[in-house]
């Protein structure tokens, strides 16, 4: 049994979808291409965080529905 109904799994599947379209956008942002070191450790950190809310994501959609 999960500990979310469907209705919360959904939302919550939307919710990291919609962070990891944020991510992409983030990602193609021109500040990251700049020459700064700053930068330069954000990008990997930013590809690193969305495969992360990509696993979370799709391991949200594989729970079970809620038996009661």
């Amino acid at each position: 049994m999960s500990p979310l109904n469907d209705d919360q799994q959904r939302r919550l599947s939307t919710h990291l979808r919609l962070l990891i379209s944020d991510l992409d956008t983030l990602a193609d942002s021109p500040e990251l291409g700049r020459e700064a070191p700053e930068f330069a450790r954000l990008d990997p950190g930013v590809e690193t965080l969305r495969r992360r809310l990509e696993a979370l994501a799709d391991a949200a959609a594989l729970l079970p529905g809620d038996e009661s």
